[in-house]
């Protein structure tokens, strides 16, 4: 059986509907009650929010795209499948679970994927009508381990991100760049420095579960 090391990067949805949902919901406080004060919260403070909130949407399913997915297999160099425009989001998921189904039901090893990159995976294949193959485990048990989450793995019940983790582990962790900044990264075209970190983020989840596992 093979080990897949897999790790994905997401960016709120670049659909018009997601802003506008956004805005409808997002309320001055309810501690604001003079018209002068509501109105001025809308002006000042209302575009802020939303776009807090809009940000946030890159870890939401249903209000995200995937615009890289990066992976190794076993001691392979990492690799990823990166899209400049998300309207060709399927094309990487289609193109990535093509590589799944050669492998034929490996252990994926992620941080934290159980509770993002597999779910949102799957979540982006239903809502764009990618067929969902059958050798990846999409319905893992708690106490299975494949997939395999560094994170869980180290602490099932307190999050611990992976450049903490890394650096306990004397493994070389995040360099300058970060989650929070992969938005930006891919709307001013920085695609390539996108996808070196999502394979920088493979090799590093690859060196912590060689550490937990003595496997290498």
């Amino acid at each position: 059986m093979h080990n897949l090391y897999l790790d994905i990067e997401t960016i709120p949805s670049q659909e018009p509907w997601v802003r506008e949902y956004i805005e409808e919901k997002i309320t001055p406080p309810g501690n604001i009650k003079k018209p002068e004060s509501i109105e001025n919260w809308i002006y000042e403070k209302k575009p802020q929010a939303v776009e807090d909130a809009y940000r946030k949407t890159s870890l939401d399913g249903a209000m995200c795209h995937i615009v890289a997915i990066g992976w190794a297999v076993d001691g392979d160099k990492a690799k990823c499948v990166l899209t400049p425009g998300h309207k060709n989001e399927k094309v990487i998921l289609r193109n990535f679970f093509d590589l799944c189904d050669d492998l034929s039901y490996p252990t994926v090893i992620g941080h934290n994927v159980n509770g993002f990159d597999m779910k949102i995976l799957r979540q982006r294949a239903m809502i764009l009508g990618v067929k969902i193959p059958s050798c990846l485990p999409w319905a893992a048990k708690p106490w299975e381990l494949n997939p395999y989450d560094t994170m869980v793995q180290w602490d099932a019940k307190n999050f611990i991100s992976m450049d903490k983790l890394a650096k306990a582990m004397g493994v070389k962790g995040k360099d300058g760049i970060d989650g929070s900044m992969v938005y930006d990264l891919w709307k001013d075209g920085e695609h390539d420095k996108l996808a070196d970190y999502c394979k920088s983020d493979v090799d590093m989840v690859r060196q912590i579960h060689q550490k937990m596992t003595g496997v290498r």
